[in-house]
């Protein structure tokens, strides 16, 4: 699983930017699978949807306040979406 212990790497170097725009918040997920080559899992949205309708995605979604954190909001999205 070389590919995992590379991403562990860069994602503990990383060092987040900050965006000086009036955005919502959102948290998102990317999920990878537990296989020797590990796959990343998206959405498709559906096309009812208000916005983004069929779009490709990573799970996730928008803050609300009984979140707490963005983690809690990725958590939570990523379960309403994909279980």
């Amino acid at each position: 699983m070389q590919i995992i212990n590379l991403l562990r790497a860069r994602i503990e170097q990383h060092q987040p930017k900050n965006i000086v725009e009036e955005l919502p918040e959102a948290g998102i997920l990317v999920p990878l699978t537990r296989e020797p080559e590990p796959q990343i899992i998206f959405t498709r949205r559906a096309q009812h949807m208000n916005t983004h309708k069929g779009q490709v995605a990573f799970p996730g979604g928008k803050y609300d306040e009984e979140d707490t954190t963005l983690v809690n909001t990725a958590l939570r999205e990523c379960h309403e979406e994909i279980g």
